[in-house]
């Protein structure tokens, strides 16, 4: 049994959900940049360094608990296909709660957490008082952070990517405007920068609430509290979450891993490889876009019960990730150079990334397959396989780069890097086989 068929989704639908999610990661490497550039006219040099290790532990903290967003669009999508408004709406406060459970740990354990992470890093002495300061702000705008990834997860999910497009730009300008304040206006040096950013978090949140309470009161759906804590519901819901929160882990590490080994290749190598992923960065944004619309149709599609439109779904998302990685693949050949040139003037980075170029223009008709994929399961809520596809790509990356790196260096390091994006998408591909009618039937 496949469901009933349908004509839909249309590649208008698929413009429609993916363009703004993808003018919305684009916005992303703003603030980086932003609070790169502002930490680096400070008058102590260490700033910029001790913004640069707070941001290493704050990302692998917070991002790694991205999962929420991700189960949050998926479960909401299919209950949104299926037209039951309530269980919508319990997807939502589900994981708000978690949300809220999940950043009350991170407020009380901030301190050990600053504390651990940088003595990781290992920062020279001066800078460590700087970066447990930032990180002991930080973590204070957990709960924002959090229930903002929720909440853009359910817009994501109901098909309002517009919401999530309101809410990035919301923060980024707010996080612009108060680094510009705080910091060079102030003088409120690198805690300035902190609040800053939880001001933008602050501001992503604020920004969702009308809209939030918009839907809810289209909705009129009662909140049935003994449903909302559904001993079956939570633990899908946290099954989902642990599975992606391992992926997330295997993910961030075999980034890790990765400038470290460029690391061990010397200083040219690692400036160099930070270029070039900086490139990796900017296309894995917007490959994401239709990512997020494969989540929603998908979802959708499945809550549904309709296999013919899941499969159209699928094949849509296929398409036009494919075509935005052959435009990515064309730019980088063509225009690579360039690009660098804007990046950098020293000549030497400029000569090393110049001879890494091809791995970079292969680089997106690799990852696609992976990120294309990483959507439709979400919408599918096939955590397992997910985490398991990445677990065995960092198990190829890890054994790939001590055969490779030692007599091919920096291009030993990049095959096993693409590799790891490589693994990760034929491992879904082959899992993906009779998922659509098994969860139809």
């Amino acid at each position: 049994m496949t469901g009933p068929s349908t004509s839909g989704p249309s590649h208008r639908d698929i413009l429609r959900l993916s363009l703004p999610l993808i003018a919305s990661n684009l916005t992303v490497p703003l603030i980086g940049l932003v609070d790169t550039g502002v930490a680096g006219h400070l008058p102590q040099a260490s700033a910029l360094a001790a913004v640069a290790a707070a941001s290493a532990v704050s990302s692998v903290v917070l991002i790694g608990l991205n999962f929420l967003r991700m189960s949050t669009s998926g479960l909401t999508a299919q209950a949104h296909g299926a037209q039951d408004t309530a269980q919508t709406w319990l997807v939502f406060f589900r994981s708000a709660l978690l949300a809220l459970g999940l950043a009350a740990v991170l407020v009380l354990a901030r301190y050990a957490i600053a504390s651990v992470g940088i003595s990781l890093i290992a920062p020279p002495g001066e800078v460590v008082a700087l970066a447990k300061e930032y990180l002991h702000i930080r973590l204070l705008g957990a709960p924002l952070t959090l229930l903002s990834m929720v909440s853009m997860g359910f817009f994501i999910g109901i098909g309002k990517p517009k919401v999530a497009l309101v809410m990035t730009v919301a923060s980024n300008l707010v996080n612009v405007g108060l680094d510009l304040i705080l910091v060079p206006g102030l003088g409120w040096g690198v805690s300035g920068l902190a609040w800053a950013t939880i001001g933008g978090e602050l501001a992503a949140v604020l920004a969702a609430a009308p809209f939030l309470f918009r839907k809810w009161r289209e909705d009129a759906v009662p909140l049935d509290t003994q449903a909302l804590w559904d001993p079956q519901a939570w633990r899908k819901l946290l099954s989902g979450n642990a599975d992606l929160w391992i992926r997330t882990l295997a993910l961030t590490g075999s980034f890790a891993f990765f400038a470290r080994q460029a690391a061990q290749l010397g200083e040219t190598a690692l400036a160099a490889n930070a270029v070039l992923l900086q490139l990796q960065a900017l296309m894995s944004y917007g490959l994401d876009g239709f990512a997020n619309a494969a989540e929603v149709l998908v979802g959708q599609a499945l809550g549904a019960r309709d296999g013919a439109r899941t499969k159209r779904a699928i094949r849509l998302a296929m398409q036009w990730s494919l075509g935005l990685a052959l435009a990515f693949s064309a730019a980088f050949a063509l225009g690579g150079e360039g690009i660098v040139a804007l990046m950098t003037d020293l000549p030497q980075i400029r000569q090393t990334t110049a001879s890494l170029l091809p791995w970079m223009v292969l680089s997106p008709l690799v990852s696609v397959w992976a990120f294309t994929y990483d959507g439709i399961f979400i919408g599918g809520s096939w955590t397992r396989s997910m985490r398991n596809s990445v677990v065995a790509a960092a198990v190829t990356f890890g054994v790939a780069v001590w055969v490779l790196q030692s007599p091919f260096g920096q291009h030993g390091l990049w095959a096993a890097f693409l590799m790891f994006f490589a693994v990760r998408g034929i491992w879904l591909a082959v899992a993906l086989r009779g998922k659509v009618e098994g969860a139809v039937s």
